[in-house]
């Protein structure tokens, strides 16, 4: 008998592997797929962050049980700064253009495990949060949603 049971990943583990999909997040050298961390920001511009925001679990319930569930979050990085580098600055909030179209198109349900899925999606423009670390680096974010069927 095995005694090893089989779970089914959690929402936070499949948006985290749904996300890491996304063809425009930067994967670091000697890594072959980009980093995705949960409640946790690097203290280097290597990786990215999910953090969920507080909301109501349900966005449209039926009256037969079943309906459409919600989970919100903030998508963050940590990029290089400088307050005098436009270029780079509008580099770093333009990967939020690229992330919120990328968002726009992708079909999840078309993902083996998301079937239900119904669409993530850009709740605001990508925008400046926050200087760090001597201000030599910012970090920028985006909140997101996804909507699945129950």
């Amino acid at each position: 008998m095995n005694d090893r049971i089989t779970k089914e990943p959690t929402m936070i583990e499949k948006l985290r592997s749904f996300l890491m999909t996304c063809p425009e997040l930067e994967i670091p050298e000697n890594k072959e797929v980009p980093i995705v961390y949960v409640d946790h920001l690097s203290g280097n511009p290597t990786g990215y962050v999910i953090n969920l925001i507080p909301t109501t679990p349900w966005f449209r319930k039926y009256v037969d049980g079943g309906g459409i569930k919600q989970m919100t979050f903030v998508f963050r990085s940590l990029n290089e700064y400088s307050g005098a580098d436009v270029a780079l600055n509008i580099e770093n909030i333009a990967f939020y253009e690229r992330f919120a179209s990328w968002l726009e198109h992708a079909e999840p349900s078309a993902i083996p495990g998301l079937e239900n899925w119904i669409k993530v999606e850009a709740l605001t423009e990508g925008y400046f949060f926050d200087v760090q670390n001597g201000q030599d680096k910012a970090s920028y974010q985006i909140q997101c949603r996804v909507k699945y069927a129950v």
